[in-house]
């Protein structure tokens, strides 16, 4: 009932009494993710641009309940869970849970680096390229 005898797992989560396995983010997986993460990037950008703003914990509040909705539609698109069950078992600690093992097994900072060093000789490939005259030939 408060999680007496619950053995902490890298692979798992409970959200209520069920074990929900943290799962490999295939390509396939990816692709669901980013058709359904509509409005978080933008909460968080309004949310870190009011902070001394007058509004701030009205925006704050607006954005957390509205980031939780797009929260357990994503864990609901990446487990295969139904939204309502999620509504129903997880609470906002086991959501983090699952976010943080997500990101922690499928080694996301370590992809994102990968991903900035890759960008990075891109863009200044592409900058080298524009610094040199055109040839017809």
């Amino acid at each position: 009932m408060f999680g007496i005898g619950r053995k902490e797992n890298d692979d798992a989560v409970f959200f209520g009494d069920a074990i929900v396995p943290i799962p490999k983010l295939t390509i396939e997986k990816w692709e669901l993710l980013f058709e359904n993460l509509e409005t978080m990037p933008q909460i968080i950008l309004n949310i870190l641009s009011a902070r001394g703003d007058d509004n701030f914990t009205a925006k704050l509040v607006v954005g957390v309940g509205i980031a939780l909705g797009e929260a357990v539609r994503l864990v609901s698109v990446i487990t295969g869970l139904e939204e309502e069950f999620i509504r129903e078992n997880a609470d906002h600690n086991s959501l983090y849970d699952f976010f943080a093992k997500t990101i922690k097994k499928n080694d996301l900072n370590s992809a994102l680096k990968k991903f900035r060093a890759a960008l990075s000789q891109i863009t200044s490939k592409a900058a080298a390229g524009r610094n040199q005259p055109y040839s017809n030939g």
